[in-house]
């Protein structure tokens, strides 16, 4: 029995490769295909390493031909994977909020094609939770809120202008990146219960690490009156400073106070005046885009030489630094106070 060839032995004894292949996904089935978690990137990759896996294992003889088309059919398998959607409900059931939630790209470019072109948002769109995975393959947007909600969705409303929509839409027809992280619909809004209360804030205190990991931040600096500028906005200072790769629009008014312009680019492009009084309505101001885009440098040179304290328990920061941090803070408190004063 011992010298029998491998065709002969017993099919109960021989490790297969279907066998491989399954042994491999229950392994990683309750961490990666049955998780709300992982994206369809991390799911694919999965069964291919259970392919992969299998192949190590080949058997001859009869079982060759099955086993290719077993292996070829879970291959089609992992190709045609979706995403898990979920919902902010579920979410907060699982008291795992992570980043709150992150929205389909493709879906939602479409949704504003059809609000931007007077249509009304009927189409669903699908939500997933903001895991770490999914978060470096996302495009966070920073913006200024506008008085009144646009429905792109059915239950789904964005404070935006069109001009930020329009922009919004251009941005993401451009990009490759399947999620789109929007603090409307990422974070509970109005909570009234505990668990939601303990979610928003959960959430709110993460957002300095959506805009980090994200691959792209974009930043839309709408037409503002006075005191409701971009700038003049205490969440969008984390919101401009750190992400690594800022897409910077700005929208401009012409001296008439009525066209529209979209500079897409990365520098700082000052607004001119609509003409209903000094600086009545525009985008951003000298002093802010000077003050900011050097607030932006300070922070990015700075953030790459942070060490974490407890795992360097004699570290302590310099006085010069200490100096430069509390002068950075007086000077924001200052332009919030400006600000709150109407100035």
């Amino acid at each position: 029995f011992m010298s029998a060839p491998p065709s002969a032995l017993p099919s109960a004894r021989r490790p297969t490769g279907l066998a491989k292949v399954r042994q491999v996904i229950m392994k990683v089935k309750g961490n990666v295909l049955s998780s709300t978690d992982s994206s369809v990137g991390q799911m694919r990759l999965s069964v291919l390493v259970a392919c992969v896996s299998a192949l190590q294992m080949k058997s001859v003889g009869r079982f060759r031909l099955a086993e290719d088309i077993l292996l070829a059919i879970a291959i089609m398998t992992a190709l045609c994977m979706h995403d898990r959607p979920t919902s902010m409900h579920q979410l907060l059931r699982s008291n795992k909020p992570a980043f709150g939630l992150v929205v389909n790209r493709r879906q939602l470019c479409c949704a504003l094609d059809r609000v931007l072109a007077g249509e009304q948002g009927t189409e669903k769109l699908e939500l997933y939770k903001a895991s770490m995975c999914r978060i470096t393959q996302t495009i966070a947007v920073s913006y200024r809120w506008q008085p009144e909600g646009v429905t792109v969705a059915p239950g789904l409303a964005l404070n935006m202008s069109m001009w930020q929509l329009r922009c919004l839409r251009d941005v993401l027809l451009a990009s490759s990146c399947p999620y789109v992280w929007i603090d409307k619909l990422a974070v509970p809004q109005a909570p009234s219960s505990a668990v939601e209360k303990d979610a928003q804030h959960k959430l709110l205190s993460r957002m300095n690490a959506v805009y980090t990991l994200a691959t792209a931040t974009v930043a839309l600096r709408s037409q503002e009156t006075e005191g409701n500028r971009y700038h003049q906005r205490g969440w969008t200072v984390q919101e401009y400073i750190t992400p690594q790769n800022l897409v910077l629009l700005t929208q401009l008014c012409s001296a008439a106070g009525g066209s529209e312009v979209t500079p897409e680019s990365d520098e700082a492009v000052p607004s001119s005046t609509s003409g209903k009084g000094d600086r009545a309505c525009c985008a951003v101001t000298p002093n802010e885009e000077e003050y900011f885009g050097q607030l932006r440098l300070w922070y990015q040179e700075r953030v790459g030489a942070h060490k974490p304290y407890w795992l360097y328990p004699g570290l302590q920061g310099s006085e010069e630094e200490l100096v430069d941090v509390q002068g950075l803070v007086v000077e924001l408190e200052r332009r919030g106070a400006a600000q709150g004063a109407g100035g």
